[in-house]
C-alpha cells in the first residue's frame, strides 16, 4: 500500500478511510495522490476516494473536497467532471494562510479552475487577464489558461508565485 506518513503517524494510506474525515469511502487504490510540508511544520495532502471524491487535507483537517462551494457560500462548486483530479494545488505559509486551486463547475470551460486563498477569496481564475508589459492594464491579449500542478508557492506577506500557461483571446497557446 501507498501511504503518507509525518511524525510517524499515517496522514493518508491506499484502502484506507483518512483519520479524521467524515468519509465514508477509503483512498482509492491509484488515488493516493501528493503530500507537501510546509516550513513551519504544516503538512497538506490530497487524494481521491474510490467514490470518486477528490479532497485535500491540511493537519488532518479537511480544506476541500469535490462538491464544496469554492468560497463561503458561493454557488460555483469543486468539480471533477471535466479533469480526473479536481485539484491541482495546495500550498501554505508560515501563518497559516493558504491557496488551493482546483476545477469547478463553472459552465464556461475557459474559466472553470480557481486559485482560492483561505477558502474565501478567489485570487486567480483561468480567462483572467494577465499585464505583460506592467503598465497595469489588460491590454496585452494574454490570458489565464491553466495553473501547472504543483508550481507555487505562498510568501508570509501573501505573495503568491506560480506557474501558469497563457493563451490569446483566441484561446491560443502562448506561453
Amino acid at each position: 500500500d501507498d501511504m503518507f506518513v509525518f511524525n510517524g503517524a499515517v496522514i493518508g494510506q491506499e484502502g484506507a478511510v483518512p483519520a479524521g474525515s467524515s468519509f465514508t469511502s477509503p483512498v482509492d487504490a491509484g488515488g493516493l495522490g501528493i503530500a507537501v510540508l510546509m516550513h513551519n511544520g504544516d503538512w497538506f495532502a490530497r487524494a481521491s476516494n474510490d467514490d470518486g471524491e477528490d479532497w485535500i487535507m491540511r493537519n488532518g483537517v479537511v480544506l476541500a473536497t469535490t462538491g464544496d462551494p469554492i468560497t463561503t457560500g458561493n454557488t460555483e462548486l469543486f468539480d471533477d467532471t471535466e479533469t480526473a483530479d479536481c485539484f491541482n494545488i495546495m500550498q501554505g505559509n508560515g501563518k497559516g494562510e493558504y491557496v488551493i486551486a482546483g476545477a469547478t463547475n463553472n459552465a464556461s470551460l475557459d474559466q472553470d479552475r480557481v486559485m482560492v486563498l483561505n477558502g474565501e477569496e478567489v485570487v486567480l481564475r483561468e480567462g483572467m487577464p494577465l499585464d505583460l508589459d506592467g503598465n497595469s492594464l489588460p491590454d496585452d491579449d494574454a490570458f489565464i489558461a491553466s495553473f501547472d500542478d504543483d508550481q507555487g508557492f505562498l510568501t508570509d506577506d501573501l505573495v503568491l508565485y506560480c506557474t501558469v500557461q497563457m493563451r490569446s483571446s483566441k484561446t491560443a497557446n502562448i506561453g
